[in-house]
């Protein structure tokens, strides 16, 4: 899905509201450039949200940008502070109501990832962007249970997921 700057914004808006009723221990921070995170107490915690019709898989970012090897999702975070939390909320696109909340500590989801990926069981997808390409991993949330605490907040069926319309496969040489 191509983004949009208000749709995100009101995604992003009613994914905050969720968060603070589901979350109240952690704190909102807001910041000049329109995006929120987290904080519980002196720990960080990055918020990653994505939109699925039903999915049992994590889109993992190893690299925020291809060509400049930027690191992304958990593995910006743990260099930014291995300290912190990481947060991935799973949203119903059609309701934009959260179904699943993944809570991890940074460092236990950066090893697991890393050995996941390490173990070439799963292959780099690339998703274009407007100048750049982002690159990550579809990993079964199964391979995080025992590292995450999973929060549900409503068990509602979810329609099936639509088949992508582009799916860019990349060799680890690509990358």
């Amino acid at each position: 899905m191509k983004g949009d700057f208000f749709s995100d914004l009101a995604f992003g808006k009613a994914i905050e509201k969720q968060l603070t009723r589901m979350l109240p221990g952690y704190t909102v921070n807001y910041h000049s450039n329109g995006e929120f995170d987290l904080s519980k107490g002196d720990i960080n915690v990055e918020v990653k949200a994505d939109r699925y019709y039903a999915s049992k898989f994590l889109f993992i970012e190893k690299y925020g940008d291809k060509e400049t090897k930027k690191p992304g999702g958990p593995f910006r975070a743990y260099e930014d502070d291995p300290n912190s939390e990481l947060i991935y909320v799973v949203v119903n696109e059609y309701t934009s109501s959260i179904t699943e909340v993944y809570i991890f500590k940074t460092t236990d989801l950066y090893l697991r990832c890393s050995e996941l990926i390490e173990s070439g069981e799963y292959l780099p997808i690339g998703k274009p962007n407007t100048t750049y390409t982002t690159i990550g991993y579809l990993i079964p949330k199964s391979e995080f249970l025992d590292i995450a605490i999973v929060i549900k907040p409503q068990e509602s069926k979810i329609p099936k997921q639509k088949k992508a319309k582009t799916n860019l496969n990349y060799q680890e040489d690509d990358i």
